[in-house]
């Protein structure tokens, strides 16, 4: 049998992406009282490089280095240069319980997800019973077959297909005490949870995604944050600093182990070393994330038909433009594979899976700019964003960046 690769066999890919199910962009926003906002978005993002261990950003794959079976002399090295693109259509409903408190629930549908794996090869030794080097990954691949080995090729699936729906709310707890409203001031807590309706990706292929929170990796599964903001004073509320501080957590979730029934040597004999099943525990989420808010063009205030009917609170109405600007530090603990067999190999842990996924950090940066029409007479904000995590360097996870478009609309309530 041919040598297990290390962190291509099983290999599940990670994205982070910039969706979060907060249907605000302030640290302390809540909707008002009585009142539903429907938020739609698309995002699109793309993952092609990891930073490492050492802080350098290299292939979401390490080389991994082929041998003969029965003479152990090197065929080769297959480097996967993967890309990996993922877009989400993400929905979030949230209603003003009080104009302090927000209920909110999101909806994330994977519309299409797709993995390339580039691959790359370096030649080895010259094999005895061939009289030649393996000069290109299509000798390997030939060389494979003859193992019914089918080749690693481009990867799409998740068409339209839930994620982990999500549940939580906002209380904005500085309502309560009117010195916080006089010094522009406000603290709230969000608190989310999310229910496993997504779905794992499939085990027997070497190249492929899940569509739960832990395989899209863009959010804990149950998260708590703390924030503030801060509007200067005499700047006519152009100007705001936000904070916040948050902790997400996973949970312990068990999967079945490949069993090569496709890829009869990249993957066959796992279920040997492990078990049918395996559990992984990831590292919790830890941060803190700063935001200023700008507001370039207050807009004007014609009369329309949605002014006649608010009358003086129209000024309360959200600017025409504003523009967010976000750095995001999160920090993350080790995550840990234990096989469900009477005995599993320890380097299967470790080396196949655990050192690739070692705590770590990263650091991202956001902007957003939001276009509200409610001033003009139309209840609709529109909005776009990038998210980034290849500019600063980071240390032990997969680099997502991320494009992301949508709009938001107040509604009334129903009774």
């Amino acid at each position: 049998m041919m040598q297990k690769p290390a962190g291509f066999a099983g290999f599940l890919l990670m994205l982070l992406c910039a969706s979060n199910t907060q249907a605000q962009f302030s640290f302390t926003e809540t909707a008002p009282k009585g009142t539903f906002v429907i938020d739609s978005s698309f995002i699109m993002a793309t993952v092609s490089g990891a930073w490492d261990n050492d802080k350098n950003l290299g292939p979401i794959i390490q080389p991994d280095q082929r041998y003969e079976p029965t003479t152990g002399e090197l065929l080769g090295t297959l480097a996967p240069q993967v890309e990996a693109k993922t877009q989400i259509w993400v929905n979030v409903i949230s209603y003003g319980i009080l104009d302090s408190l927000t209920a909110v629930v999101g909806i994330p549908v994977v519309v299409k997800s797709s993995v390339r794996p580039n691959f790359e090869w370096t030649p080895g030794d010259v094999i005895a019973q061939y009289g030649r080097r393996f000069d290109d990954v299509r000798d390997f691949w030939d060389f494979a077959w003859t193992f019914r080995q089918p080749e690693v090729t481009d990867w799409d699936g998740n068409y339209f297909v839930l994620s982990d729906i999500i549940l939580g709310g906002r209380y904005r707890f500085t309502d309560l005490f009117p010195w916080f409203e006089r010094n522009r001031l406000a603290g709230a807590m969000t608190l989310y949870g999310a229910i496993p309706t997504g779905s794992p990706p499939d085990p027997e292929e070497v190249v492929s995604m899940g569509t739960t929170t832990w395989s899209l990796h863009f959010q804990g599964e149950l998260g708590i944050h703390v924030a503030a903001d801060y509007t200067i004073p005499g700047l006519d509320d152009r100007l705001t600093f936000g904070v916040d501080s948050f902790h997400e957590a996973f949970f312990e979730r068990r999967y079945d182990t490949p069993t090569g029934v496709i890829h009869k040597i990249l993957l066959i004999g796992e279920d040997e070393l492990v078990g049918d099943t395996y559990t992984i525990n990831p590292g919790n989420f830890y941060g803190v994330a700063g935001q200023i808010e700008l507001v370039p063009w207050r807009g004007p205030t014609p009369d329309t038909w949605l002014s006649r009917r608010v009358g003086d609170q129209v000024e309360r109405f959200p600017p025409l433009l504003s523009l967010y600007f976000r750095y995001t530090h999160t920090r993350f603990g080790q995550t840990k594979w234990e096989g469900s067999g009477s005995w599993h190999a320890a380097w299967w842990e470790y080396k196949d899976k655990e050192e690739i996924w070692q705590p770590g950090y990263k650091n991202i940066l956001t902007g957003m700019a939001q276009v509200s029409l409610l001033r003009l007479g139309v209840p609709m904000m529109v909005y776009a964003g990038y998210r980034n995590q290849t500019w600063i360097p980071g240390k032990n996870f997969r680099a997502a960046n991320v494009i992301n478009v949508g709009f938001r609309v107040p509604l009334a309530k129903f009774w």
